[in-house]
This record gives C-alpha cells, sequence and structure tokens, in this order.
C-alpha cells in the first residue's frame, strides 16, 4: 500500500496517563460534517472487531460515541449522552479498543440498569432505560467521554496487572496467560 492512500479507518488513540480525565465537548452542530465523522468511526470500530468507539479514542474530544452490538440487537449514535438515573450492580470483564492486549480486561463494577438520554446525527433528543450488557457498554462509552477508562474503575491490583499486560503487548513481548 502506497503511504498516500487513506485508510477507510482511523488508528486508535491507545491509553496514556494524560488522557485521563479529559473531558469532552458538546456537539452543537449537526450537519455533513457530523455525519460523515460517524460513518468513519462505524468503520472504525468494526476494522477493530469493537462494539463500541467513543470520539476521544480517535483524538476527537468531543461527546460523541458508536455502539453497534449485534448479539443485543443495539446499535446507537450517541451524542451528548448523559445517564439520567442508575439502578443495581453487576460485575463482569471489560476491556477496551484504547488498551489492546492479550488477557488485557478485568472485573468492572457497573450498574444492572441506566436510564439515559442522548441526541441522534440529526440532533433529536431520545430516553431510554436498558440493562445488561447494553447498560455496560453505554457506561463505557460515556465513560470515555469524562476521560474515564476501564481500569479506573478497577482495584489497584487489578489496574496494576491490565498495565502491565498492555505495556508488555506495546512492547511486543509475549505475555503470560492466566
Amino acid at each position: 500500500m502506497s503511504s498516500d492512500k487513506k485508510l477507510p479507518y482511523d488508528p486508535i488513540v491507545r491509553y496514556e496517563r494524560r488522557l485521563e480525565n479529559v473531558i469532552c465537548e458538546p456537539i452543537t452542530e449537526f450537519d455533513g460534517k457530523l455525519a460523515a465523522t460517524v460513518e468513519k468511526m462505524f468503520d472504525t470500530m468494526y476494522a477493530y472487531h469493537g462494539v463500541g468507539l467513543a470520539a476521544p479514542q480517535l483524538g476527537n474530544f468531543v461527546c460523541l460515541n458508536v455502539i453497534d452490538f449485534p448479539q443485543h440487537d443495539f446499535r446507537r449514535v450517541l451524542i451528548n449522552p448523559e445517564i439520567l438515573e442508575e439502578k443495581g450492580e453487576t460485575v463482569e470483564r471489560e476491556g477496551c479498543l484504547s488498551i489492546p492486549g492479550k488477557n488485557v480486561q478485568a472485573p468492572v463494577r457497573r450498574n444492572k440498569t441506566i436510564t439515559y438520554t442522548y441526541q441522534d446525527v440529526n440532533g433529536t433528543r431520545h430516553e431510554e432505560t436498558i440493562d445488561g450488557w447494553k447498560a455496560r457498554c453505554v457506561q463505557h462509552e460515556v465513560d470515555h467521554l469524562k476521560g474515564i477508562f476501564f481500569i479506573n474503575r478497577v482495584s489497584p491490583l487489578w489496574k496494576d496487572l491490565v498495565l502491565n499486560r498492555y505495556q508488555n503487548f506495546c512492547k511486543g513481548m509475549k505475555e503470560v496467560d492466566n
């Protein structure tokens, strides 16, 4: 492939501590440029075999997420999302496209059910209540808009383990399985 040829997707920004606590700006213009950004985000997410992607994972610090969770018939474009209500608790393993590597997952405590609001690509506001993996995915992606990574929601032991595996991945070293 020649160096002047553009990829149909963008590279994922990998985790760095300096990206923690970076708050994204709300989106105010709903136009063709936004629609093109959304499509490119879906293309990128699919290229990396993800189910969710936040704009800051592509270096764009605006309140925008895309989710496609086909196992649960859940495809959304979340613009300016806000979680309104949280109920229950559940703990499941999570990973992240910004923290790649083998076994780079940890058990994360999240709310079981959430009610949230968001705008779609046309600026129309929606509100819905979801639970289970849908709720987990939305919470994970909304966290990215606040500079929160899943490793910020786990015990120090798990965080160290995940970051060690991630650093080994980044160095190209062989990682140790559980």
